[in-house]
This record gives C-alpha cells, sequence and structure tokens, in this order.
C-alpha cells in the first residue's frame, strides 16, 4: 500500500501527526457523546451545574412553579442586579467589597439576596454592612436541622436534611433560622426593606438533597416570586468574547489541530541543511568514460609535420 503523498515521510514527525490525530479524533468523540447523553458537571453552587453540588436542580424547581429565573453573567453591580426580587450568590469565587455592597444596595431596596458557601471571605461582612464583624463561618454540622420558628422562608418546613458540611457559630445580630444544638446553618439579616440569608451548608439546596425531607418547600419558599437571579460570574460564567465564548472542550479541538497542522507544516518543509537524497549517485558508465577520454586525447593530440611539396626548390 503506497503512502499518501501528504503524510510526513520523517519517523519523528510521523509520530508527532499521529498522536495529535488520535488527540483531535479522541476530543471529537468526546464532545459528539457529551452532546447525546451529557454527563454531570459545572461548578458547585452553579445554576448552570448538573453535578451533585450544583443548583440547577433548583432553578427548574422554580421554573416550574412560574418564578422567572436567570442568570448574571456581569459582576454584581448597580446596573447587572435586577429591580426586585431574590439573588443567589453561593459558593462564588472572589466577590470584591464594591461587589458586595452594591448587592446590600439592592436588598436595602426591598431585594433578598441569599449569599454564603463554604468558607465564605470577609466579603460577607461588606454584604451585611458590618466589615469589622463578619459572621464566623465552621466546619461540620448536624444532618436535620429544624426551623426555629415558622415565619419568613420557613413557613410550611419542618425538617431540613443538610450534608454537615458548615454552620455559623457567631452571627452577631443575625438570627438563626434552621438550627440543630446551637448550629445553624441558615441565619436571616435585615438590611433596609430587604433582607440577607446566610447560608453557611448550600446542600439543602443543591442537586444532591433537593428531593429530601422539606428541602424543596425550603427552596421554594425562599425563591419567593421573584425574578430569582443567580449570579454566574463568579462562576467562571462570565461573558466571554472571540474564542472565549466559545465551551472549554472546542478550544482544546482547535489547539490540537493546531498542533496537528504544524506537525504538518514541520515534516514538509525544507530542512537546514541540503535535503537527503533517496539513493546514492553512481559513477558514470565505463563507456561514457572512454568516450570521454579519447575526446580529451584527440584535443591534446599534436598535429602532424608538414608534407614538403616536391615543385618548391629545396
Amino acid at each position: 500500500m503506497s503512502r499518501p503523498s501528504w503524510w510526513p515521510r520523517h519517523p519523528a514527525a510521523q509520530l508527532a501527526a499521529a498522536v495529535a490525530g488520535v488527540l483531535v479524533v479522541l476530543n471529537v468523540v468526546a464532545l459528539a457523546a457529551d452532546a447525546v447523553t451529557p454527563s454531570p458537571s459545572g461548578p458547585r453552587s452553579s445554576s448552570f451545574a448538573t453535578s451533585p453540588q450544583g443548583l440547577a436542580a433548583w432553578a427548574d424547581l422554580a421554573r416550574a412553579g412560574g418564578v422567572p429565573v436567570r442568570a448574571i453573567r456581569a459582576t454584581p453591580t448597580e446596573r447587572s442586579l435586577p429591580a426586585s426580587g431574590t439573588v443567589v450568590l453561593l459558593d462564588p469565587g472572589i466577590v470584591l467589597p464594591a461587589e458586595a455592597r452594591a448587592l446590600r444596595r439592592f436588598a436595602q431596596r426591598g431585594g433578598t439576596v441569599i449569599a454564603g458557601g463554604r468558607r465564605p471571605g470577609a466579603w460577607i461582612g461588606h454584604l451585611l454592612g458590618r466589615p469589622d464583624d463578619p459572621p464566623r463561618w465552621a466546619r461540620g454540622g448536624d444532618r436535620d436541622v429544624r426551623p426555629l420558628a415558622p415565619v419568613g422562608p420557613t413557613r410550611g418546613v419542618r425538617t431540613v436534611r443538610t450534608a454537615g458540611e458548615g454552620r455559623w457559630e457567631a452571627l452577631g445580630p443575625a438570627l438563626p433560622l434552621l438550627a440543630a444544638g446551637g448550629r445553624a446553618p441558615l441565619a436571616y439579616e435585615p438590611a433596609g426593606a430587604g433582607r440577607v440569608i446566610l447560608v453557611a451548608d448550600p446542600s439543602p439546596l443543591q442537586n444532591r438533597l433537593l428531593d429530601q425531607a422539606d428541602n424543596a418547600a425550603l427552596a421554594l419558599a425562599l425563591a419567593g416570586e421573584g425574578p430569582l437571579a443567580f449570579v454566574e460570574g463568579v462562576h467562571g460564567y462570565g461573558r466571554g468574547r472571540g474564542l472565549g465564548a466559545l465551551p472549554a472542550n472546542a478550544r482544546w479541538a482547535l489547539w490540537l489541530l493546531l498542533a496537528a497542522a504544524l506537525a504538518l507544516m514541520l515534516s514538509r518543509g525544507r530542512r537546514l541543511g541540503p535535503p537527503e537524497t533517496a539513493r546514492r549517485d553512481l559513477p558514470p558508465p565505463r563507456a561514457a568514460y572512454v568516450d570521454a577520454m579519447a575526446a580529451t586525447l584527440a584535443r591534446g593530440r599534436r598535429p602532424p609535420p608538414p608534407t614538403p611539396n616536391p615543385s618548391e626548390d629545396p
């Protein structure tokens, strides 16, 4: 079987092209499989995440209950936040003090901010308007907690199942909403005309536990009448442009195609130094050598002496 003309000749280039081709094929197959049967994925406490620790089920539950749901891909500012409703900010990456203060102003206008997560940073103090006295978070908690009073977001809720991943130890002026043995994973603090719901353990609202105990009732009560807005810019879902707007798998496929193209160009391009010939040059045939020597001797032979003319006098 003859080799295609475009296939590189050098063994190293052949190996590089083969590896790049295999990687591209595997990436394309993974993209196709994910499109047909998508697997659970996404960052923790994101409304786009279908993983056990995501909030996609909460968003779907709210939509099914007639609550408008939206995602805020920008950072929290006066312009990006809705005019009213509920804003959810759980397990964020980096939240600047100015962004936390924008959320507080949203609550003071009458909105509800649901914020917190594992090991919340100093931004939680700016959200509550007391940066020098933020609530103190601690690891661990009870699996089953109950509302301390059936009011507000805990109305109609009897038992909430948690993963026991966090609790508030020092709340300051905030009031615990759910607790067991003095350990509260959910608290409440008023802010102007609105309120801030402090979440130390988001697991009851996540996909893995939303269908247990009265967790779904709690999620609907927290959503209120809406709109329910999830801040997704802190989870890496900001507005992308150019290649940044493509999914990560698609960007990897483009990079692998570029690597394969470069390997092909290097294998087909001219290398340093003279090109290597396919076979060794042989000496010319002996007949050609003899003819060449004869021509050389013929050109170099002395002319014969002149023949004397008898008619001329000596």
